[in-house]
């Protein structure tokens, strides 16, 4: 009886990986637009400064973009009183 041995085979076309980081580029360019917004938000008037808020927000923003956000450090630095971002 002849026996068998397993191999795994992956091929990896230079089209794929050129629209593989296509979409990567497109997604690290989304969130940091988003981040950018949100920063922009901070200096302008009626616009959510609280600092729970802005966390939940970039919470969310992290959680739509697990692939990219993995690669980013997101610091909020509160005010004096700690109340605002």
């Amino acid at each position: 009886m002849p026996e068998f041995k397993e191999v795994l085979l992956r091929c990896r076309s230079e089209g794929r990986a050129k629209k593989e980081k296509g979409i990567l580029e497109r997604f690290q360019r989304r969130f940091e637009d988003e981040l950018t917004k949100l920063h922009a938000g901070l200096s302008r008037p009626k616009t959510i400064k609280k600092l729970a808020a802005i966390q939940r927000r970039i919470g969310r923003l992290q959680a739509a973009n697990a692939r990219v956000a993995q690669n980013y450090k997101v610091t909020v630095i509160p005010d004096k009183e700690g109340k605002k971002a």
